[in-house]
């Protein structure tokens, strides 16, 4: 009887080293492979090959598929805000602070790119200054510059009245309603062809009722040649032309 043993014939699994995982170092962005198979035959077409492995090859030779590299979205040319725009969006400043208006502002090309649309903004006398992941558009004004807006904030009786709603069980609701100056209303006009001309979009907030988030309702808005109508919970502001 002999003592020598054969060793049992060894077993190659298509299963892959460590199990399916993302190769991340084959190209620009990584690939999901599951099997050896999927391996060799990525390796293949990128005509690469594994570092100190005894495989010197991963296959017939074919044409490489070289990675892609990623292209970037033209940047885009903005041009700076005018003095006229800038009056414009610093009167607008001075309105929303009259009339208790808080405003969130959206970039229309940011959206459209896929990119977070969210815009910041600076606004004083000198310096207007609106940024969003397109760029700058900006006005800065000499030392001295003036807002050149005089608006006068105060209110009177005759400012103040009653308005009627029709809730949606078609209900009538009285709320408190305040009167727009025609000044006011003219610069909110002026301000909604500013942002269309420069591909922007406004949301309103009631500085008395908003909740702090920018996920709630902003407030009903419309704006025409003859009317500005601003509608929240928990009042009204209204020019009739």
């Amino acid at each position: 009887m002999s003592d020598d043993k054969k060793d049992a014939p060894a077993v190659h699994s298509d299963e892959l080293w460590g199990g399916p995982r993302d190769i991340e170092n084959a190209g620009h962005e990584p690939v999901h492979v599951e099997t050896k198979k999927e391996y060799w035959d990525l390796l293949n077409r990128r005509g690469l090959r594994m570092k100190d492995q005894q495989e010197s090859s991963t296959g017939p030779e074919r044409d490489t598929l070289e990675p892609l590299t990623p292209s970037l979205p033209p940047t885009l040319q903005l041009e700076p805000l005018s003095y006229e725009e800038a009056q414009i969006f610093y009167g607008t400043h001075r309105v929303n602070q009259n009339l208790g208006l808080l405003e969130t502002l959206d970039c229309d090309l940011c959206f459209a790119l896929g990119r977070h649309s969210g815009v910041r903004t600076v606004c004083r006398p000198a310096l207007v200054r609106i940024e969003c992941r397109c760029g700058v558009r900006d006005y800065i004004g000499p030392v001295g510059t003036d807002g050149n807006i005089v608006l006068n904030p105060a209110r009177t009786l005759a400012d103040r009245t009653k308005g009627l709603l029709f809730d949606e069980h078609g209900q009538p609701a009285s709320l408190p309603t305040v009167l727009m100056s025609r000044d006011e209303a003219q610069i909110l006009r002026q301000y909604a062809r500013f942002l269309h001309d420069r591909r922007l979009s406004v949301s309103y907030y009631c500085r008395g009722c908003w909740n702090g988030r920018t996920t709630a309702d902003p407030l009903m808005v419309k704006i025409s040649p003859g009317q500005v109508v601003f509608t929240c919970r928990c009042r009204i502001r209204y020019w009739q032309g």
